[in-house]
């Protein structure tokens, strides 16, 4: 860097006095050692939440007049009596499901509960027999959308989670055909798609299917 001499002498050399000698400087100096200026903030428009999350919404309701899921299938599965309580009752010969059944829960197929349940007051074996039920049916049931629930939870205690699993996987493939046949019929150019139809069914339940 350049020396400048700012002394008396190089003053009178230069025909500035010492104050425009120093002001000159202090001017070619100015860019480099002024502090770099601030640009003004910019604000960001924080967005609510509200925009992408919808609000919370009510679980849907049952039907009016219809009974919470497992006590449905209590009232359809049950005996009772006079008094409108539930009945242990013995099962028919080649009934397959044991020697006595309480709404469903027989001693076969649900020993534990069917012990637990019988030995209940009459009055207290329905709620005892429904929170068992939707226990069951649960590791099934709660995966499902709550449209599918109730038919769902029927339909697993009736057949078991298996049975109910290899149900709706079959029922939903024949579904599928008869639309499909249902198309061809109106549109007989459909039927060249209804072959690879068939083979991706097959596919679909020797990789995926239960049972």
């Amino acid at each position: 860097m350049a020396k400048f001499d700012i002394s008396g002498s190089a003053s009178r050399q230069t025909g500035l006095s010492q104050q425009d000698r120093n002001n000159a400087i202090r001017m070619e100096f100015e860019p480099y050692s002024k502090p770099p200026q601030q640009l003004p903030e910019q604000t960001t428009r924080i967005e609510p939440m509200s925009e992408y999350v919808k609000p919370p919404t009510a679980p849907a309701q049952q039907p009016s007049g219809a009974l919470p899921l497992p006590l449905q299938t209590v009232e359809w599965e049950g005996r009772k009596d006079k008094q409108g309580n539930l009945l242990v009752y013995k099962l028919p010969i080649g009934d397959m499901g044991g020697n006595f059944e309480v709404a469903g829960i027989n001693d076969r197929y649900h020993p534990e509960a069917f012990k637990a349940i019988s030995s209940l007051p009459a009055q207290e074996r329905a709620k005892a027999a429904a929170e068992y039920i939707q226990g069951y049916t649960a590791p099934l049931v709660e995966k499902l959308p709550q449209a599918l629930q109730p038919f769902t939870q029927d339909l697993a205690f009736n057949r078991g989670l298996g049975g109910a699993t290899k149900y709706i996987q079959q029922g939903l493939n024949t579904l599928q055909l008869q639309d499909e046949y249902r198309r061809a019929e109106l549109d007989p150019n459909r039927r060249k798609f209804i072959p690879g139809l068939e083979a991706r069914i097959r596919n679909r339940l020797s990789t995926f299917g239960q049972g």
